[in-house]
């Protein structure tokens, strides 16, 4: 008959579906988004060859489970409060309220201290007024700057250098067409030389 001692090192207790270390207060974020893509989610099959996800210990603690008994993903929450913390998380679905997630979530890390969430706070805060610049920016960049159709209407743009050959100036320095000669009851004109008035070329004769 075996006895207790014979049993291995699973003598005396069960499986455990929890972690030795939990923190209180929560049992994880009560809400989360898709994670951020700089901090991508990390699988159970990555934390392997001493790569421990601390402080929970792989070769102590069981990995855990959602309640659809699949391996819970690791995220790094990215709210105002607990702000940089990783928490175990059901790997269906890429948000809290997605198709299929089952809601389930456990906190990896320690809750940070006080002034490590006033500073992540206080970063976002400043991260948000930059992108709402830019995009203010952005818009009345947009509006500034003329539609291509708009710049095409324009044949020839207006030129400030007189001594620049460019389109415009070649054009507006060409010298005036010669005269169109007279059609027939149309009366001669001031320049021609025949009938009716005087030309005024017969004064320079």
């Amino acid at each position: 008959m075996a006895t207790d001692a014979g049993r291995g090192r699973g003598a005396g207790g069960g499986r455990r579906t929890e972690p030795t270390i939990t923190w209180p207060w929560s049992f994880g974020p009560d809400c989360y988004d898709t994670p951020l893509e700089c901090f991508p989610l990390e699988h159970h099959h990555e934390f392997v060859n001493g790569k421990e996800l601390r402080p929970y210990d792989n070769r102590i603690d069981v990995w855990l489970k959602c309640n659809h008994n699949k391996l819970c993903v690791v995220q790094v929450y990215d709210g105002f409060e607990d702000g940089g913390r990783r928490f175990f998380r059901c790997p269906i679905g890429e948000a809290y309220f997605d198709e299929g997630n089952c809601r389930y979530a456990r906190w990896v890390d320690p809750r940070n201290f006080y002034h490590t969430d006033e500073y992540i706070n206080y970063l976002k805060c400043k991260i948000d007024d930059l992108q709402r610049k830019v995009d203010c920016l952005n818009s009345q960049l947009k509006e500034a700057t003329p539609y291509p159709y708009t710049v095409s209407l324009i044949e020839d743009p207006l030129c400030p250098d007189v001594w620049c050959k460019c389109p415009y100036h070649m054009k507006k320095n060409q010298p005036p067409p010669p005269p169109t000669s007279s059609g027939g009851g149309a009366g001669p004109s001031q320049f021609s030389g025949g009938g009716g008035e005087p030309s005024q070329s017969n004064y320079y004769y």
